[in-house]
């Protein structure tokens, strides 16, 4: 435990941080560390390190200001390893260089951590102690380093030229280095720090390697890898996909994209909501700070550990629709849970559950690759009324169906076993026979199909519905004579299949396709459409379009109110044709009391 004496105050108002000396010391000295205050008006020179706290029930002492201090058991590792033999070693940790149990410190500490992390003439990312296999990882990155990464040299790595790897030694080394077991990578905090970080390293064990040798490298992968798409297909055949799949993994690791500061907070919660944080409130706090909104004065916005999950989830939500003037947060409720119940933290269900980790459709992702943008409600703006303490948001909108029959939905699939692709493929061929039990079958129904599953995402010549429809239909076993498995060139063959599957895997995993009733006036003729969702859709629940919100929303009737059960892609409604009908008094605007 630290004694009474081991934090001094810090003035705010001159931006004072602790800054933690690692003296110097021989491997098996004990941990010798000293604390003092300093400004960071004073532009101090310092490392700030990075690194996930680990198991708190795992702990060491080291010693701070010559008294015994605990820590945990990952730290004390890596200070040990940060120890330089002869000479002292200055750096900003949070665990020891703020109070933890001082919640004021600790929410004015949270506000600086963006300016501590960018005035840090380096990061010090620290992912854990080395294994046989992250030593070769390393020992790679050098070698790419010396070859000036050449692709001669990562033509060789991959097998393409005399005397080189395989690529299977190649695929384990570079999963020994994200392996799933080094928690470093699903830390929430890293997303800041890597994103203010003017210069980092990559520290693991004695190892260490700067972030721009990794950004290199893994552009250099990826450019191979696609380039040289035919003759690895031809050389390993099913091996491809697998190093495919690693290298978009890569593509994806904090350090090759990192976040920018001033990105939309809604962006940043929505990507980063898988990371990981002993304290759920941190969710948000640790991405508010590189926001769009981190100067924002509205009351939900800002930083206090004083407040309860609720507190903090819901005023994040009033507080980007009422400063961002839209309601796309919306979209990001109630998705598919994995961990704590909504019912635990007691969120209404409008509001998102940051501590999940269910995925919305990649479509989704607005500004993240979707070539179509979505915009159900056109350029309205929200209206919405809030009563917190009820959890109730009143909003404006359209109820333009109800869903009446729900297909089968598509498990999560494992893209390297052929019989997880039959499974999803038969799902494919239950949804259309669905379709076409409740709609005549036509060139526009088969289009509006192909366009709902595909979700619109490549509607290109290349990759678009031209060339799923083929796969498409020599997968429900129609007679197309555009499939051509006998193809001469096998090579293009292959690469369309693993472009179809892409696209459907992207698509469709953990979906269900959805047929509703358009709202329709009462003398007209009974019209169905249709969708795709993730959420837990079921006939009987509504179809709407609120203003101000990108995409359509599937609602529950519960009493007087309504649920949030998820968004539903409907090709049909996405470019505000919900406001063209209102306008043409096809279907009325009216008030939704969400609970």
């Amino acid at each position: 435990m630290a004694s009474k004496d081991t934090y001094s105050s810090l003035n705010e108002n001159r931006k004072d941080i602790r800054l933690v000396t690692i003296h110097a010391g021989l491997e098996t000295d004990p941990i010798d560390c000293s604390l003092a205050v300093f400004s960071l008006n004073d532009k101090p020179v310092y490392e700030a390190l990075s690194y996930v706290w680990g198991d708190p029930s795992a702990e060491s002492s080291i010693l701070l200001n010559k008294h015994e201090f605990k820590v945990t058991t990952n730290l004390a590792q890596a200070l040990r390893n940060l120890r330089i033999d002869g000479a002292a070693r200055i750096l900003w940790v949070d665990a020891i260089c703020i109070n933890q149990n001082d919640i004021p410190e600790r929410n004015s500490q949270v506000l600086l951590m963006g300016e501590i992390y960018q005035s840090a003439r380096r990061v010090v990312s620290w992912i854990g102690l080395p294994d046989e296999e992250t030593d070769k990882s390393f020992q790679a990155l050098r070698r790419a380093a010396k070859s000036n990464y050449s692709r001669k040299w990562m033509r060789q790595e991959l097998g393409l030229s005399p005397g080189g790897k395989r690529i299977w030694d190649y695929k384990h080394i570079l999963q020994s280095f994200y392996s799933p077991w080094r928690p470093y990578w699903s830390r929430a905090w890293i997303t800041q720090e890597l994103a203010f970080a003017r210069d980092g390293i990559i520290r693991c064990g004695e190892w260490e390697v700067p972030y721009s040798n990794l950004e290199n490298f893994s552009l250099l992968l990826r450019t191979e890898v696609f380039s040289s798409a035919r003759e690895l297909i031809t050389k390993y055949g099913e091996g491809y996909r697998a190093l495919h799949f690693l290298v978009m993994h890569l593509k994806k690791q904090e350090i090759n994209w990192r976040a920018k500061p001033g990105s939309r907070l809604l962006d940043l919660l929505e990507r980063f909501r898988i990371k990981d944080s002993t304290d759920p409130r941190d969710k948000v706090f640790a991405v508010l700070g590189l926001s769009d909104l981190c100067s924002s004065k509205h009351p939900g916005l800002q930083i206090s550990y004083y407040k309860s999950l609720r507190d903090v989830y819901l005023g994040a939500f009033i507080g980007i629709v009422e400063e961002t003037a839209s309601l796309d947060i919306l979209c990001a409720s109630n998705l598919p849970q994995k961990g704590d119940s909504q019912e635990e933290s007691n969120l209404p269900t409008w509001v998102p559950d940051w501590r999940t980790i269910g995925k919305r459709p990649y479509w989704a992702l607005q500004g993240q690759g979707a070539i179509v943008p979505v915009a159900a409600a056109a350029d309205t703006k929200p209206s919405v009324k809030f009563d917190q303490g009820m959890g109730i948001m009143a909003t404006s909108g359209f109820c333009i169906g109800t869903i009446c029959s729900v297909g089968e939905r598509i498990i999560e699939t494992d893209m390297h076993k052929e019989e997880q692709w039959d499974r999803m493929f038969q799902c494919v061929s239950q949804w259309h026979c669905m379709l076409l039990d409740a709609v005549t079958d036509s060139d526009a129904t088969e289009t509006l199909f192909l366009r709902t599953i595909s979700l619109f995402l490549y509607p290109n010549d290349t990759i678009g519905i031209r060339q799923l429809q083929p796969f498409i239909n020599a997968q429900l076993g129609r007679n197309d004579k555009s499939f051509q498995p006998e193809d001469e060139l096998a090579h293009n063959h292959n690469m369309r299949l693993l472009s179809v599957r892409t696209v459907l895997h992207e698509s469709c995993r953990g979906a269900a396709f959805v047929l509703f009733q358009v709202t329709k006036p009462s003398n007209g003729p009974q019209i169905y459409s249709t969708g795709i969702s993730n959420a837990d859709v079921r006939e009987g629940d509504k179809v709407c379009v609120f203003l101000g919100c990108s995409s359509p929303m599937v609602i529950r009737p519960k009493g007087a109110y309504f649920e949030v059960v998820g968004e539903l892609y409907a090709p049909e409604f996405i470019s505000g044709e919900a406001v063209k009908y209102a306008e043409l008094k096809l279907v009325k605007q009216e008030s939704f009391d969400l609970c």
